[in-house]
Formats: C-alpha cells, sequence, structure tokens
C-alpha cells in the first residue's frame, strides 16, 4: 500500500491536486508552509496518509529542495511535515497506517503517531533555518513542552541557533527572526556573536529583535546565577 501511494507518477494525486498551493510562492523568499485540515476520525486518517504521500509525490515532481513545511492540521492537532526523503515518508506512512487498528490498540498506536510527529523534524531534508523543528516547538502544549519530547527539541533549536539566526538574517526574515526570538532557545553568547557580527547588515526591525532577546537573555542569566 505505501509503496502503490508514493509510486504515482502520472500527477494525478489526489492530495497533489488540493495542495498546488506548495507552488504559489512568487518571487522571494519563499513562503515556508502550507496548511491542510483534516478531521480526526477515520476516514481523516485516511486524508492524513493520502496528504503525506502527496505530499512527497509533489515534492519529487518539482524537485525544489525549498525546505517547504506542510502543516496538517489534524482534529486539534497541528502536524508539521518537512521535505523528507523516501525511508523516512514510508515511515511516517507506517506510523498512520499502524492507527487502522481494532480499538482496543488504537489509543496506543494514537500516541505514536504524536510521538512520531514531534521527533519528524530530524528526517527534513533542505530545512532551511530548522523550520520543523521550530513550528512544531511553537504549538506544543505546555505539558508537551515539558516532556521529554519538547526539552528534546529545545536542546536542537538551541544547538542550531547560530545557523538559524544567520540564515533569517541573510535572507532578510525579519519576522521568521522574531518568532524564533520568542522562543528564546539561543544562548546569551550566541545573541552577541550574531549581532556584532551583522549589525551593519540588520534592518532597525532585526535590531530591537535582537536586542530585547539579549536582555531576556541576560535577565534569566541573572536569575539563574543568583539562585
Amino acid at each position: 500500500m505505501i509503496d502503490a501511494a508514493l509510486s504515482d507518477g502520472n500527477g494525478d494525486h489526489d492530495t497533489a491536486s488540493c495542495a498546488r498551493v506548495y507552488q504559489t510562492r512568487a518571487g522571494f523568499p519563499p513562503v515556508d508552509r502550507a496548511c491542510i485540515s483534516v478531521p480526526d476520525t477515520r476516514r481523516g486518517t485516511f486524508m492524513l496518509y493520502e496528504i503525506i504521500s502527496g505530499f512527497y509525490v509533489d515534492y519529487c515532481h518539482r524537485g525544489a529542495h525549498d525546505g517547504l513545511c506542510l502543516q496538517v492540521n489534524f482534529g486539534k492537532e497541528k502536524f508539521f511535515i518537512p521535505q523528507m526523503d523516501l525511508k523516512s515518508t514510508k515511515a511516517t506512512l507506517a506510523v498512520i497506517d499502524a492507527l487502522d487498528v481494532k480499538i482496543f490498540f488504537r489509543r496506543r498506536c494514537r500516541e505514536g503517531l504524536t510521538k512520531h510527529m514531534e521527533q519528524i523534524y530530524l528526517q527534513a531534508e533542505h530545512d532551511n533555518g530548522c523550520l520543523t523543528a521550530i513550528n512544531i516547538y511553537k504549538n506544543m502544549p505546555q505539558k508537551r513542552l515539558e516532556s521529554e519530547a519538547g526539552q528534546e527539541i529545545r536542546e536542537y533549536l538551541t544547538a542550531m541557533s547560530e545557523s538559524i539566526l544567520l540564515w533569517d538574517l541573510e535572507m532578510q526574515l525579519p519576522k521568521q527572526l522574531g518568532d524564533f526570538l520568542q522562543l528564546d532557545c539561543a544562548p546569551p553568547e550566541i545573541l552577541e556573536k550574531v549581532f556584532s557580527a551583522k549589525y551593519d547588515d540588520m534592518s532597525i526591525d532585526e535590531k530591537s529583535y535582537m536586542l530585547d532577546a539579549m536582555r531576556r537573555a541576560e535577565k534569566r542569566e541573572a536569575n539563574e546565577f543568583s539562585l
């Protein structure tokens, strides 16, 4: 079933047509994600499967390694699907396919889907700026932020913070820069390093975002030191 879903090379895939928004970008910089909503039902599970397989097929047809992230609102949950290779796409489809089980096992499989989607950023190809991880973290409920998965994403974003900041500044994405800085994942020394290196090239908004983040980082550091 999975191989059949991913081998549709004739361009007639249902979700490829409903997600033409992938190609609606014009000019530069590109749109960071497309969004589709489906219900958290058995029918919705089938739609989620079809959407992800269609996203992969469309990605292959376009040959665009642009780091586009697909947002799927699955009932009350928000899943963020990066561009992935065939192996990772198959693994994701297998997790969704497992939901089609007897009700006794469905809750366990549903939890498995949530955990898989929280770690899917690790499977991203060409994910410039780590958009998938940022989107997942921004949309996690508080309980999940405090979970092991939430802490792992935060550690990942902290480790990647310099690359993310430089990418957003070089690509002139002030809103994206501000959104990332609001997560307070970048260490003070990284903020100061990037601010000094890019000061002459930054817009007023970018400088404002960076200065606010540096002030918050200094305050956090002072509070931790006083404990």
